[in-house]
């Protein structure tokens, strides 16, 4: 599944964190804001410049030498998430 993010959504950094922060825009199908973990942080960055999480499998798999099998599982996990919670869209919906 090939994903995107939402439009009307914005990721800040506060204190450190990362957060994404619906717009008014957004704000119906994404009422909440979410602190992003590194993971989705670096997910969310790849997904704004088009791509799908396979670089993140592959940094965090060189990273933490976790079988790539697993990055991907966690990595699958986060996007659902994201998905679920109405920050990114499928690429075929507007």
């Amino acid at each position: 599944m090939t994903y995107k993010c939402r439009p009307g959504i914005v990721r800040v950094k506060i204190c450190g964190e990362y957060l994404l922060t619906p717009t008014r825009a957004a704000s119906e199908a994404c009422p909440k804001v979410l602190r992003l973990s590194i993971m989705k942080a670096a997910l969310w960055e790849e997904l704004e410049k088009g791509h799908d999480g396979s670089v993140v499998v592959r940094a965090f798999h060189a990273l933490s030498r976790k079988p790539e099998e697993e990055i991907r599982k966690k990595v699958d996990q986060a996007l659902t998430e994201l998905y679920e919670g109405g920050f990114i869209i499928r690429a075929d919906e507007n």
